[in-house]
């Protein structure tokens, strides 16, 4: 599908969607409720906007974060999980977890005491793609793919500054999972949903109860390619491929 095609079908899904809600009877409460929960670089926002091209699902993504920026903390109830048109059949959001979870604590407390609402917990197993994937991003300043590919060149990046990111990615990854312990989760691994797309959307729209519909994104990738012809001193991180 060429993109200015998907941009456009994307676009009416959700306007459709918005505008139902202005309609009498929007008070729709029985629907699945799930929180996309991720650290940076995982796929969140590519299955966020997959979720959306859905006409029966609602994510709001980071709706805590343009909150957090006015300085407001309202209950997930009010802020996500409110009245919906009859068509809406599950709704969510994204919440970080790890360095980035800082206004994000309060909710993660709440949704911890609320067993009804799904996990889907985001994860990628390659981190030293997702490391290389954060420090493209933090140096382009571009988190979203939707604009037009640019090349910005190979980056240079730290061995010792690595070796932390997986091990606190990684604690933090095994706290979550005992907070979460008592919920239904599923995990999603950037892996799977770029590999094995079709079984692992379908899999995640059954997890959501909906009917399972062909999804679509409007999202690019920032960068492509084999990670050595991205980072400058590739011959220092050849051992960590994979890890």
């Amino acid at each position: 599908m060429r993109y200015w095609i998907k941009y456009i079908k994307a676009w009416a899904i959700l306007q459709k969607k918005s505008l139902l809600q202005h309609f009498p009877g929007a008070d729709n409460l029985s629907y699945t409720r799930f929180v996309i929960v991720c650290t940076s670089r995982t796929g969140s926002t590519w299955l966020h906007t997959l979720l959306n091209s859905h006409p029966h699902i609602i994510s709001v993504g980071e709706i805590i974060n343009k909150y957090h920026k006015k300085g407001q903390y309202p209950p997930l109830e009010k802020m996500a999980f409110h009245g919906y048109s009859a068509g809406i059949d599950a709704v969510g959001l994204k919440i970080f977890y790890g360095d980035e979870s800082s206004q994000y604590d309060k909710y993660l407390k709440e949704v911890s005491k609320n067993h009804d609402i799904k996990i889907i917990h985001m994860v990628r197993k390659d981190q030293l793609a997702q490391y290389t994937s954060l420090k493209i991003s933090e140096r382009n300043w571009e988190w979203t793919g939707t604009n037009r590919k640019g090349t910005f060149g190979k980056i240079t990046l730290s061995p010792k500054e690595f070796k932390r990111f997986i091990k606190d990615r990684q604690e933090a990854k095994r706290e979550m999972e005992q907070v979460f312990k008592n919920h239904e989760v599923l995990t999603v691994s950037y892996e799977d949903l770029n590999f094995q797309h079709d079984s692992t959307v379908r899999l995640i729209q059954e997890f959501l109860n909906v009917k399972p519909k062909k999804l679509f994104s409007v999202l690019r990738k920032q960068s492509s390619g084999e990670l050595q012809d991205q980072i400058e001193n590739w011959s220092d991180f050849e051992k960590f491929r994979m890890i």
